[in-house]
């Protein structure tokens, strides 16, 4: 990869991780990738890689990451966990085998992470129950399914599991074993006193909590031999009541560094009890991880110390990490799944080019990105699959939110003549309502991505143009694509009720948009009635709630915007809509409007509630297709073709997809 400018020079400096040299800093970490195939070997709940997993990291492999970090490789039967891959058989060392060969093949390398889930696994008691340091549950395993507290000899089975799965790894040609110390797993659960109780030389002392991962480390060394590097991921602060300070591992980095037992550190924060920690939505910062890793960071004078510090999106701050010595590595998952070519146009100067990580977090909650289309799909659509079109077409794009910004970079990069035209003075479309929800500002930085690729491409782009059907057909494109997006319904119809909500009339409906897009901030009590279960009625609450009014969030979910995943969403939601007085009120729902009161009712119980004297009630409900346009064209005889919410109203990603797509085929 020949560089034409050299922007970040210690980014692409290589590094020695013990016996393995990397070319440059930067890492992919470790992560579930979820393309799994069943493994008839084992049975029900064990899985191999599919083969296009191989392209998943191929795809970043090429794009110039110097090292890859296999996520979570369970090391025996008893860590069977849902989704995850094994390294038990030698069928697994053949499944592998391929991925690591085609990952070396564009130069990079790759270790793998072996772990055991402790009292997470086994979640069927099939092999007599989770393993455990103690008799204490798992966070994510059924409160009354027996824990096996470990016994000498379950210790020692483990630990040859541990050796035996790192053998593996060396015949499948890794470069390296990380082992999985964080999250809650079983090597922590030694290590913490929240979860060791024991009174044996496994528990008690600091000395004693690590014997544990010094016997895996040392029989994995053992097998690894002299070639491969060993290492571990390790928390730096697990933020539980009886569990482990920052201090706590200060002292235990330490121990380890001196043991000389490690090559690497890879440093995280979080486990199941703040998972929000461990998979940040939006409403963290980039980089929030940092002020957790610099207090541990200085005790380790000997390992390579690395650490994926939230959402790595710009080489810019890669550098600055690694010139402060916060970091010798620097990790990146959501960033390189947003865009695998982050490390190559980092190398060429080119980072304004880079697709940014928005938080969306698509990614954890369907195995998709909401803004590239190939993320987990680079067997089928990945970067090499968009190819020159046989016929040069003239395309109009009729609408500038996501699906039609898509549809114009993909149309111009198959060497289409694209023109988008777009009814607003700005791009963006729903986007930018999105972006106006406190915490979501950075969202603005993918329409900005769109804009300057347009303009990279030759993308003519009109702003304030309204596409009347005379319009369109003076245009003489080929192909037009309708890409106008969909607004609230004011009536309060939704497939919970048969119609309108009797009583609310137009003095006192409001939509999201409205919300988010009037002029003076509007105060008094709110009812934000949320039927979709996503991002827009927390995101209308809170901006409602920070700007002076009283509100309450009313949903017939049992759960606060349950559609988004209530393990990383949830808690910072809570926390920032109760901080802000924000009532949520779960499995409820309007039953009229009386007098500017608003009657609630519980859909269990239909026990009435009233909030008296509202100012508006704000329809988070259903979403109608601005399909005018498509109905004037239809008798027009042109090719007219339908993407994102102007045909189906769904998620940003839904229209990425619907673009990239329609795009693809042009």
């Amino acid at each position: 990869m020949a560089p034409s400018a050299a922007s970040y020079p210690t980014v692409f400096s290589p590094l020695r991780i013990g016996p393995v040299e990397v070319r440059n800093r930067l890492y992919l970490g470790p992560h579930a990738v979820g393309i799994n195939v069943p493994d008839p070997d084992l049975g029900s709940g064990f899985h191999l890689p599919a083969p296009s997993v191989a392209d998943y990291y191929v795809e970043r492999a090429r794009e110039g990451v110097g090292l890859i970090v296999q996520g979570g490789t369970i090391t025996h039967p008893t860590s069977r966990y849902p989704n995850l891959w094994h390294l038990i058989t030698d069928r697994a060392v053949d499944a592998f085998a391929p991925v690591v060969d085609a990952v070396h093949e564009h130069g990079a390398k790759i270790f793998v992470q072996l772990m055991h889930a402790g009292n997470n696994g086994d979640p069927t008691g099939e092999y007599g129950g989770p393993l455990s340091a103690s008799d204490v549950p798992g966070a994510e395993s059924p409160p009354n399914l027996p824990v096996r507290r470990m016994s000498t000899a379950d210790i020692e089975m483990v630990v040859e599991s541990f050796a035996a799965c790192a053998a593996k790894a060396r015949r499948a040609g890794y470069d390296g074993v990380q082992l999985h110390g964080t999250h809650g797993y079983l090597i922590e659960q030694f290590l913490s006193p929240f979860w060791n109780r024991r009174e044996d030389d496994y528990g008690g002392s600091v000395e004693n909590r690590l014997r544990f991962l010094v016997e895996v480390l040392e029989a994995v060394r053992a097998v690894c031999g002299p070639d491969m590097a060993v290492g571990a991921r390790l928390n730096c602060d697990e933020m539980l009541a009886g569990g482990l300070s920052s201090d706590d591992f200060r002292q235990m980095y330490a121990r380890l560094d001196r043991m000389g037992l490690v090559d690497f550190m890879d440093l995280d924060v979080g486990n199941y009890h703040r998972f929000d920690l461990m998979v940040a939505p939006y409403q963290l910062p980039d980089g929030f991880q940092i002020e957790h890793i610099r207090p541990v960071r200085d005790v380790v004078k000997r390992a390579v110390v690395m650490a994926v510090p939230g959402r790595l999106h710009d080489p810019a701050v890669a550098e600055h990490l690694l010139v402060e010595g916060v970091l010798d590595l620097v990790g990146g998952v959501r960033g390189f799944i947003a865009d695998p070519e982050l490390a190559r146009k980092a190398w060429r100067g080119k980072a304004r080019e880079i697709r940014p990580c928005v938080g969306i977090n698509a990614c954890y909650s369907n195995m998709g990105c909401s803004i590239n289309a190939t993320g987990f799909r680079e067997i089928a659509h990945g970067r090499t699959v968009v190819e020159p079109a046989d016929v040069r077409r003239k395309v109009l794009v009729v609408g500038g939110g996501p699906a039609g910004l898509e549809t114009a970079r993909v149309a111009a990069l198959r060497g289409h003549e694209v023109v988008l035209v777009e009814r607003s003075g700005r791009l963006g479309g729903n986007i930018n309502l999105a972006a106006a929800v406190p915490g979501r500002e950075k969202i603005h930085e993918v329409i900005r991505w769109w804009d300057d690729r347009l303009a990279d491409l030759g993308v003519e782009v009109r702003l304030g143009v309204e596409a009347s059907p005379d319009f369109v057909a003076a245009q003489a494109a080929d192909v037009v694509v309708i890409a106008t997006g969909s607004r609230y319904d004011r009536s309060g119809s939704t497939g919970f009720v048969s119609g309108p909500v009797p009583g609310l009339d137009d003095t006192l409906a409001w939509t999201p948009e409205q919300v988010l897009t009037v002029q003076d901030r509007p105060g008094g009590t709110f009812v934000v009635l949320d039927e979709e279960g996503g991002t827009a009625g927390i995101g209308v609450s809170e901006f409602l709630a920070a700007n002076g009014a009283t509100v309450e969030y009313v949903t017939r979910w049992p759960a606060v915007a349950p559609f988004l995943g209530f393990r990383n969403w949830l808690p910072q939601v809570r926390r920032r809509l109760l901080g802000l007085g924000v009532r949520l009120t779960t499995s409820a729902y309007l039953k009229c409007v009386h007098d500017g009161d608003v009657v609630l009712f519980d859909i269990d119980t239909d026990v009435e509630r009233t909030v008296e004297n509202v100012t508006g009630v704000v329809l988070v409900t259903r979403r109608i297709p601005n399909a005018g346009l498509v109905e004037a064209l239809a008798s027009e005889g042109c090719r007219v073709e339908v993407v994102g919410d102007a045909s189906v109203p769904r998620r940003i990603g839904d229209a990425v997809r619907d673009g990239f797509h329609l795009a693809r085929s042009l």
